[in-house]
């Protein structure tokens, strides 16, 4: 399985948010967009992640596992980054 971080942080957003809007302005990309990165993600994990209720959504059971390990692989993808910048700017173990 190869999920995109990027799609991951759209999840992330679209659950803290509640609002395919929202996050098309957290993100930075259309509602159409988001909406189809959500459909790529369902696709590539093979689990439906939310249900859609007219304009509102509930996260299945599928969708609160991946939203615990989304932000923990987030937030480690993060502090490789910055561990990555300390090593080039010779700022680490400082």
């Amino acid at each position: 399985m190869n999920i995109s971080t990027d799609y991951l942080k759209t999840f992330v957003a679209l659950c803290e948010s509640k609002s395919f809007s929202e996050t098309s302005a957290i993100v930075h990309k259309s509602q159409s967009a988001v909406s189809a990165q959500i459909a790529k993600l369902e696709q590539e994990i093979g689990v439906k992640l939310i249900h859609r209720i007219s304009r509102e959504f509930r996260l299945t059971e599928g969708g609160e596992l991946l939203l615990a390990y989304a932000k923990e692989i987030l937030g480690k993808t993060d502090e490789l980054r910055a561990s990555i910048r300390e090593l080039e700017t010779g700022t680490s173990g400082e």
